[in-house]
């Protein structure tokens, strides 16, 4: 029990206190303020967009559509995003420094695939200062060539040795490659100084930034500002900035195209696999695919569980010593779905067999509805926690601002995975099968293994077996069937004795005469007599000698000698494909031409012209499915044929 005197002196203090507003008191699971929307502007020409969190400190960036996808040249994105904060017409490097010391504040600058991002953390009160340093950055920064020598040329070349180091990133830039060709596909690090070196100098870095600082090509974006306050600053700083591009370009500007393909890689760093396929744009595109998050939520990897491995397919599939993880990358205008597995090469190839039939059981649709829900909620989990990780809002927000015109609204997301269904997931887990897979490994060869030890499409089989697509090409299922035979198990052997950096050629005892074989089997098809027959075309054949040493023996094996001999007799399979258009194509077989194909031919030479031709025929039929035409038009051939010629000529 307190005492008189005690209880006495404790009212006198309360009653000194000032009275608590009734506005303070809240309970615990009250909302906080703020919000994960964005409201967004246009000031004098720049984009902007702000999201007033309750808090002491702003987070502000620069998002320039400055990425590796759309350089002009290598390396000009790695050198803008270098040169940045190092000194513009009013303010030296060390004052930039010493202020935002000061200032208590945080300078960043980075770089990803489609953007740059220039960033600053800083405490609220101190907005404007930055908003303005922001603006003389993108305005007037000095690109002076002791700069670029000596402090902006090492850190590339640090980057560089960085990239080598790393079998992950290695994998991911090759699967990237692989799947998007130039564009997307550039890597965001050169895996050599060289090319940067030839192209990059302090003059060319400054050119660039007249296009990648001008008012179309970046967005301003907050987190912890007031709107109205932020708007009033990007109007007034950025006043000086390019209203136009120095130069306009068309470099990434094109629609993202899929290929797919293989790369391997020897590496003793470790071993590294990636499998990719194709995946969602981002939000404020107009490919996005709410069920391929869930689908990489479901694929998985990565336990979210302490002591668990998850309920996800590939956390609980994984080889001992593996470690996996799916991730769907998602850019403005498409997407890459891929599973990253690293760790000892068995373990790697186990697991990547492991991942491939996991896609397959869902294509199947052996999967529950419990593990669809878990799905749904660890992928929306993911979408609300990036709008908490304010350096994803931001690069997101000044994306979509920048291509559509609009900010990245994760709440909107997160509604949109909501109503994503079963048979949604099961739909898209079975087009990733029918489409050809971008699988990059990195490591020890020897045990890793091939796409088609995996179970995936060959690139022969990218080509639609459509009826009308059959006929047009002069292909029956036997010519068809053959020629998927030899891509898979010929193909793939002499393309590993090109890379080992082998001749092209082979000694005298794999050589074959075509003459002694049987002759070109007859067509059953009644029609095919009114058909005008593929005439035999010249390829340009050098007589070359080579030591037994030099022999391959698994080209040796029966099974493929007799493939080859029916490829080789058999017009339909090695000329079909330059009936349309016949003159056009046969132009670009003749342009190395010298004499007719007869004795002692080549096999390697057999194959790197038939990989020519599948070539042709796999662009030819993108094309023209692009168009809305139906099989292969001879418009299609003409025009991919054109081009090749121009390719391979060098």
């Amino acid at each position: 029990m307190l005492s008189r005197t005690t209880a006495c002196r404790g009212a006198q203090r309360a009653a000194r206190l000032p009275p608590v507003p009734q506005c303070q008191r809240r309970g615990l699971a009250a909302p906080a303020s703020g919000s994960f929307q964005y409201q967004s502007g246009e000031a004098k020409g720049v984009k902007y967009a702000s999201r007033d969190f309750a808090g002491p400190t702003t987070t502000l960036a620069l998002v320039a559509k400055a990425g590796t996808r759309f350089q002009p040249l290598p390396g000009l994105t790695e050198g803008l995003a270098n040169f940045a904060f190092r000194g513009t017409e009013r303010r030296s490097t060390l004052r930039i420094v010493r202020e935002s010391e000061l200032l208590g504040a945080s300078l960043n600058a980075h770089h990803s695939r489609e953007n740059l991002v220039l960033e600053a953390k800083f405490l609220r009160d101190d907005l404007p200062y930055f908003v303005e340093l922001l603006g003389e950055v993108a305005s007037s920064t000095k690109y002076q060539p002791h700069v670029y020598a000596e402090e902006v040329l090492p850190m590339i070349h640090f980057a560089h040795k960085k990239f080598l180091a790393s079998v992950t990133d290695m994998a991911t830039q090759s699967a990237h490659s692989l799947a998007f060709h130039r564009g997307l596909g550039v890597p965001t690090a050169s895996a050599a100084p060289t090319p940067y070196t030839k192209y990059l100098d302090a003059e060319t870095i400054e050119w660039y930034s007249k296009i990648a600082y001008a008012k179309p090509n970046f967005a301003v974006v907050a987190n912890g500002a007031d709107h109205g306050e932020f708007s009033k600053w990007v109007g007034e700083f950025f006043e000086n900035v390019p209203s136009t591009p120095l130069q306009e370009s068309s470099i990434g500007a094109d629609q993202s195209k899929y290929y797919g393909g293989e790369e391997r890689i020897a590496h003793d760093g470790g071993n590294a696999m990636v499998i990719a396929f194709p995946g969602s744009s981002s939000f404020t595109g107009k490919f996005y695919k709410p069920e391929i998050a869930v689908l990489s939520s479901l694929l998985g990897g990565e336990s979210a569980v302490k002591w668990s491995q998850g309920f996800t397919k590939l956390g609980q599939a994984a080889a001992q010593g593996a470690k996996v993880k799916t991730t769907s990358a998602i850019y403005s205008d498409a997407g890459l779905l891929y599973t990253t597995i690293t760790g000892s090469a068995k373990a790697v190839a186990q697991t990547a067999q492991a991942s491939i039939d996991a896609i397959k059981k869902i294509a199947a649709g052996e999967i529950s509805s419990e593990e669809v829900s878990k799905a749904k909620a660890a992928a929306k989990f993911k979408e609300l926690e990036h709008g908490q990780d304010i350096r994803a809002g931001l690069e997101l927000t000044g994306n979509g601002l920048i291509h559509n015109t609009q900010p990245y609204q994760i709440d909107e997301v997160a509604k949109k995975i909501d109503g994503v269904t079963e048979e949604a997931v099961k739909k898209a887990a079975k087009e990733l099968l029918e489409n050809t897979a971008s699988v990059s490994s990195v490591g020890d060869l020897f045990v890793l293994p091939y796409a088609a030890d995996l179970g995936l499409k060959s690139l022969i089989d990218a080509i639609s077996y459509e009826s009308s697509f059959v006929q047009k090409l002069d292909l029956d299922t036997r010519s068809y069937a053959v020629l998927r035979e030899i891509t898979n198990e010929v193909f793939l052997e002499s393309t590993a004795i090109l890379q080992a950096g082998l001749p092209a050629y082979l000694p005298e005892q794999l050589m074959f005469d075509p003459a002694s074989h049987v002759p070109p089997r007859q067509r059953t098809d009644p029609s095919a007599q009114h058909r005008r027959q593929p005439k035999h075309v010249s390829l340009h054949l050098t007589k070359q000698s080579a030591p037994a040493s030099t022999a391959n023996k698994s080209l040796r094996s029966p099974r493929n000698n007799q493939l080859l001999k029916y490829f080789v007799n058999n017009p339909y399979v090695t000329m079909a494909p330059t009936l349309y258009p016949r003159g056009t194509v046969k132009k670009i077989v003749k342009a190395h031409s010298n004499r007719p194909i007869s004795k002692n031919v080549d096999i390697l030479i057999y194959l790197n012209y038939a990989l020519f031709m599948q070539e042709l025929i796999k662009e030819a039929a993108i094309k023209s499915k692009q168009r809305g035409e139906k099989g292969l038009s001879a418009r299609s051939v003409k025009r991919v044929s054109e081009d090749m010629l121009r390719k391979y000529k060098g």
